[in-house]
């Protein structure tokens, strides 16, 4: 019966590869930062728009469990999956539903 229950909540991600930059930092709780990335090739029309006092981007989401400390205007490489709620669920902060959350499986500063 367990079996059966811990075999129903697989499921299916469609993971991306990825080139953005950092243009903002949230705390989501005290070990972990929601990176907003301008996602510049691969997956581009699943961000949206958003403004910092840096700049305006078009192509924008919220990426989550970085495997390594960004900061502000680093190029990254990566792969990443869209999910949903992450933040409601982790996060002690507030929250800003209007940005796509996604899972930052791999974070390089080199192409793959």
């Amino acid at each position: 019966m367990a079996a059966v229950l811990l075999g129903s909540c697989n499921r299916d991600i469609e993971e991306f590869k990825f080139k953005g930059v950092v243009v903002d930092a949230r705390m989501c709780s005290s070990s972990q930062i929601g990176y907003v990335l301008n996602i510049i090739d691969g997956g581009s029309t699943i961000g949206v728009s958003y403004s910092t006092t840096n700049g305006e981007y078009d192509n924008a989401v919220i990426g989550y469990k970085s495997t390594r400390l960004l900061h502000d205007g680093d190029t990254i490489y990566g792969v990443a999956y869209l999910t949903k709620s992450y933040a409601a669920l982790n996060c002690f902060g507030i929250i800003d539903e209007d940005l796509p959350e996604v899972i930052l499986l791999s974070v390089d500063e080199e192409a793959y």
